[in-house]
């Protein structure tokens, strides 16, 4: 007999649980992590101590940004402007709070420099005094890493024709064209231009809208040899019976995410049969992928619950969110009492048992009042509380003398 989950947790999977139920079952063990920026949660993003760490975490894949320097170099970075990540706003001529105080009229970019004097800027300290020194990688030296680990690197190209420059720093580092995957997020002209320059590795395209995917461009992208359709992983709109249609063509699904591997989105498509999704922790992915026998469809501990939600910790039979609801000591509805005998029917929130007696709106006393402030003491008709005024009494008092007075005064007269 499946167990109800308390309410803390049923509400935090709520939105997810409706997706879970829709899978058909393929997602789980296959779904491989890129660590977004090289880990930015315990590494300054995008330089080689970053993609150093993650390496040595074991993680599927390490994925970065590259621009081209003024020099052509290609250069692993995110953000169109230097500002955020670098020391760039420190240096005489550069300022990082108003735009039009710099030589262009706005906040400088990598293009703007060359490789030589981008190597120069501290891309560390931003993130934590412990890195100061580190520097903007180029492509080729995170290559170098990168290389003969079975580790791919998984490259945005965010500027157009660089697929020569691309080659040529792979071959430059020593490594092959199974050491890296190119993401052509600007769509199929940019996918095509690999194509055309440097086949030999692995390309995603674009980052598809449900709307904007149809038969023909499914076709034409298969046709043209890409291994990978993107989407966006924090769109609701999205569905399993999508991602299937994808790999119907023989393209494999890329996700990005947004979020940490705990947020909605990842389960999600993982849930949906995603290959391919990103994580912005390295440890915290690895830990996820482990945690991925409780998204298979499988009763792993026969509890009678399959996997999560309803299941978080599916491989331990008793565990505390499979404690039926009024014995697991959890608030579940939210009313201030936790669990029986204190709160007997701790699902419903409306319980009239629930609410404190001169709070449930209800005239206990019969006296007319309604609860606090109206009624402080609503379980009693005559307490003090429903006593008029001392004023009050003393006008009652007066108008009965007044009336008796007059009532006699007319006896008299008569």
């Amino acid at each position: 007999m499946k167990v109800a989950l308390p309410r803390s947790c049923r509400v935090a999977a709520a939105v997810v649980a409706a997706f879970l139920l829709l899978s058909s079952g393929s997602a789980g063990a296959e779904v491989e992590l890129s660590i977004h920026r090289a880990d930015r949660t315990t590494h300054p993003e995008n330089t080689l101590v970053a993609i150093q760490h993650s390496i040595s975490l074991g993680v599927d894949m390490i994925d970065s940004d590259i621009w081209l320097s003024q020099d052509g170099v290609p250069m692993l970075f995110h953000d169109l402007d230097m500002c955020r990540t670098t020391n760039i706003g420190d240096l005489p001529d550069y300022d990082c709070t108003v735009s039009a105080n710099n030589p262009l009229g706005r906040f400088p970019w990598i293009r703007d420099f060359t490789a030589g004097f981008l190597k120069t800027l501290d891309a560390g300290s931003w993130w934590d005094p412990a890195f100061a020194g580190e520097q903007i990688p180029t492509l080729e030296e995170a290559m170098a890493l990168i290389k003969g680990t079975g580790i791919p690197f998984f490259v945005e190209v965010k500027d157009p024709h660089m697929s020569g420059v691309v080659k040529a720093s792979v071959e430059a580092a020593g490594a092959t064209p199974d050491d890296i995957i190119i993401w052509a997020r600007a769509g199929e002209c940019r996918s095509d231009e690999y194509r055309d320059n440097y086949p030999e590795p692995k390309r995603v395209v674009g980052l598809w809208f449900p709307e904007l995917v149809d038969d023909a461009l499914l076709q034409r992208r298969a046709e043209a040899g890409d291994w990978a359709i993107g989407i966006l992983a924090t769109r609701t709109d999205y569905t399993p019976s999508f991602v299937d249609w994808i790999h119907s063509y023989g393209l494999l699904v890329f996700s990005l995410s947004s979020n940490p591997p705990n947020s909605v989105d990842i389960p999600k498509m993982v849930s949906f049969g995603t290959d391919i999704t990103t994580s912005f922790d390295a440890q915290g992915g690895i830990d996820f992928k482990a945690s991925l026998a409780c998204a298979d469809g499988i009763d792993q501990d026969m509890d009678g619950l399959i996997d999560w939600p309803d299941d978080p910790d599916c491989l331990t039979q008793v565990d505390d969110s499979e404690l039926p609801a009024c014995v697991d000591e959890i608030d579940n509805n939210g009313d201030g009492n936790t669990d029986f005998p204190d709160d007997p029917l701790c699902d419903d929130a409306d319980d009239r048992s629930e609410i404190e007696v001169c709070q449930d709106l209800a005239d206990n006393d019969g006296d007319g009042l309604f609860d606090y402030p109206e009624d402080p003491g609503c379980e009693g008709p005559l307490d003090d509380s429903e006593v008029p005024e001392p004023a009050a009494w003393l006008l009652h008092a007066t108008a009965v003398a007044a009336l008796g007075w007059l009532r006699r005064s007319r006896r008299s007269d008569r």
